[in-house]
């Protein structure tokens, strides 16, 4: 994110979270074997079992939570939906409750990721 407070300094700068549910609910599936490509130490885990999925969805809500707090803190403007929601009715209440009339009439350079 460093490169982002970089640029906000001199753009307008806002990003658009996209999160799907899956992301924070992994499918109950049971036990699957993943390895890391880096290392290709192998782990088993069984999805599902109710204390992994708890820690599972605690870890992923704990990682936006510190994505969204490294955003505040840089000054990012930050706007979330999910791939269900009608994401241009949240986006114009996004910029209405903001209000921010630097947003008037901006383009879009680009997209990250995350």
């Amino acid at each position: 994110l460093k490169e982002l407070s970089t640029t906000r300094r001199k753009h307008d700068l806002m990003c658009c979270q996209i999160s799907d549910q899956i992301e924070y609910d992994m499918p109950k599936i049971g036990r699957i074997s993943l390895e890391d490509s880096e290392t290709h130490e192998t782990i088993i885990i069984n999805t599902s079992s109710k204390d992994f999925q708890s820690k599972y969805k605690s870890y992923m809500q704990s990682q936006n939570e510190s994505f969204t707090k490294s955003l505040k803190r840089r000054g990012i403007d930050h706007f979330k939906f999910s791939t269900t929601s009608d994401y241009s009715k949240e986006l114009q209440e996004f910029f209405v409750s903001k209000n921010l009339p630097k947003y008037k009439g901006s383009q879009v350079y680009g997209c990250i990721w995350t």
